[in-house]
């Protein structure tokens, strides 16, 4: 038991949309803004490729080939980031930490890392960027029917309804826990549409599993749809935004999911970008 601390200065951020909706580039805005860089990327299945900043501001890309590489970047992320790794009694060693090592000796951007004993210095990312959750939930049952290793030509382990269940509840509890780390936390998934098999409409949603499509989202305080103005249907509509390639949609104006509870006045953003978001919520 803890007592509750309120926080509405880190960005909890959950954007979905198609394909080609700029996702990916409205994550990266984030290396642009002092708010929230340096920023450290995980990928999964995404397409960090498209990032489109300064080398000197490009995020720390680490990319999971399964769903246990999520532990060590979580258990150091929720210690404080911390550079010296600790002995038993937690006190810092002389000794860097080894996750530290392996992010200084597999990757050429990433910030600098000033060894100091006290460990005065901040936290090395400020933001932490999860793309994407479609394809996590992918890898998850890959696993969990013991496919993920299989080549392509071998006969693959048919996926059971238990095991929908299990990956259900191994992203939704990936998702809490990201949401609870003291960093700004932004995470994207593809999207689907889905017939209400009583009225027949289609509504859009992210492009994850059962229940999870609904309790992913829940824990956001952001969840923003990301549409290309292009895929707007109704010209009307596409004429407000001329100069815009894609829209943010923060609340709920038509059929899909969007919410934010930050009270913000804003709720409609042309090609958003992280700093278009902080300034929306007073961070």
């Amino acid at each position: 038991m803890k007592s509750y601390v309120p926080n509405n200065r880190w960005l909890r951020e959950f954007i979905y949309g198609e394909s080609g909706a700029g996702k990916s580039t409205h994550l990266a805005t984030a290396c642009l803004d002092e708010r929230t860089r340096p920023m450290l990327w995980l990928d999964i299945g995404g397409n960090p490729e498209s990032i489109r900043v300064p080398e000197e501001h490009f995020p720390t890309i680490v990319s999971l080939e399964k769903v246990a590489d999520l532990n060590d970047v979580y258990d150091w992320l929720l210690t404080g980031q911390p550079i010296f790794a600790r002995n038993r009694d937690g006190k810092p060693t002389t000794k860097m930490h080894p996750f530290v090592t392996w992010m200084k000796d597999t990757h050429t951007r990433m910030p600098e890392v000033k060894l100091v004993e006290d460990e005065t210095n901040p936290p090395l990312f400020k933001s932490l960027a999860f793309d994407g959750a479609t394809e996590f939930q992918r890898l998850a049952i890959m696993e969990i029917t013991g496919n993920r290793e299989k080549r392509p030509g071998d006969p693959l382990q048919a996926t059971e309804i238990q095991h929908w269940g299990q990956a259900l509840n191994r992203v939704v509890h990936v998702v809490r826990l990201l949401y609870q780390l003291p960093m700004h936390v932004m995470l994207t998934a593809l999207e689907d549409d889905r017939k209400d098999e009583t009225t027949g409409a289609i509504r859009s949603v992210p492009w994850l599993w059962g229940q999870a499509r609904e309790e992913v989202p829940a824990y956001s305080l952001l969840t923003m749809r990301l549409v290309r103005k292009a895929d707007i249907p109704i010209a009307s509509e596409r004429a407000k935004y001329p100069k815009a390639y894609s829209i943010g949609f923060a609340d709920m104006v038509g059929p899909f999911v969007a919410k934010e509870q930050y009270h913000m006045t804003k709720k409609i953003f042309e090609d958003p970008t992280i700093t278009a978001i902080l300034d929306a919520i007073g961070a």
